[in-house]
């Protein structure tokens, strides 16, 4: 554990940021420690704390706390999806003539196949609008070629969104043909409910997604690694006369100040959109909604829903026409 605790530590630290910062702070305090008869001066530290830590610690406490409601809105989204495809593929119900063929029976023959393909569908498109690439960095809003980005990525996210639209519509369809065939109209309300808790869900889903931790406050952070080292630098030129003009140990002190605080705020980062990983550090999506492994969990449940459905309704055709049932689910 000690061994990979540093090496995910090295991965949040060594990146090409970091070393323009170190070298940054390692010249700036070069620069003052060359002239510690003017400007060696015993700070306090507080000034860092105010300036860097308290705004990196309440962004790391905002995106750890988006990552759990993301979490908890595709549980509740998973949850939904799962509840819809068991009560659409297997529910039944007493046939309009009172015969003792269930209701069911009466739905055309590959009803619950195109209710898997469109639930299929309507998950593959949910994962591909979570999956999309993250526009909300600052370089995206102030640079004009980077604004295109923006609107390309809206442009798939409402194309994905129109999609997902029409396969709510085909949800909300299959209901009607089961109604059409005598499906009670009170679990057919139910059925409904269901459609809208997985709209809601959805919708709380893409917020998370498009709506990120404030921009001002992640810039801040960036600018004061860049102007500190330059506001702090008399605290490391009192270091170094007091250590009897050591360079070594000063200049390491001073980048190794800057590190940790770029490790937090690379950390901040990494969480920044809580489905995709910064492809910036080097273990990439650490913290992050295991998106791929809660999908492909949707799939085998859903899967598993729809071969005892078809396995249910073998045996019930079989019933019906006077056999031996066989129902192994």
């Amino acid at each position: 554990d000690t061994i990979a605790a540093i090496f995910i530590y090295i991965s949040f630290t060594l990146t090409i940021e970091s070393f323009v910062i170190v070298t940054h702070a390692v010249l700036a305090t070069y620069f003052y420690c060359r002239r510690y008869t003017h400007f060696s001066a015993k700070l306090d530290f507080s000034f860092l704390a105010f300036s860097i830590v308290f705004p990196l610690t309440f962004l790391i406490q905002s995106v750890f706390s988006r990552r759990d409601q993301a979490l908890q809105r595709l549980m509740d989204f998973k949850s939904a999806l799962l509840s819809t495809a068991l009560f659409t593929l297997t529910c039944d119900w007493t046939s309009k003539d009172g015969s003792p063929v269930g209701g069911r029976l009466m739905l055309p023959p590959n009803f619950n196949k195109i209710v898997l393909d469109d639930l299929r569908n309507l998950l593959q498109l949910v994962y591909q609008y979570l999956s999309m690439p993250s526009v909300a960095h600052a370089r995206n809003m102030v640079f004009r070629p980077k604004q295109k980005s923006i609107r390309r990525v809206h442009a798939v996210q409402n194309e994905l969104i129109q999609r997902l639209n029409k396969c709510m519509f085909d949800m909300s369809l299959h209901t009607e043909v089961m109604r059409r065939y005598g499906f009670p109209s009170g679990e057919a309300s139910r059925l409904h409910q269901f459609h809208q808790y997985l709209q809601q869900r959805f919708e709380h889903l893409r917020a998370l997604k498009y709506y990120r931790t404030p921009q001002s406050t992640r810039s801040f952070g960036r600018a004061y690694l860049i102007i500190l080292p330059w506001l702090i630098g008399p605290y490391f030129a009192w270091v170094y006369e007091e250590t009897n003009r050591d360079y070594g140990f000063t200049l390491t002190l001073a980048g190794f100040t800057y590190v940790i605080l770029l490790g937090l705020l690379n950390t901040q980062r990494g969480l920044e959109d809580p489905f995709v990983p910064d492809p910036g550090i080097w273990t990439q999506g650490i913290d992050n909604v295991k998106l791929d492994y809660e999908c492909a969990a949707i799939l085998q449940a859903m899967a598993q829903y729809y071969s005892n459905a078809e396995a249910l309704s073998l045996a019930a055709k079989t019933m019906s026409t006077g056999g031996d049932p066989v129902c192994d689910v």
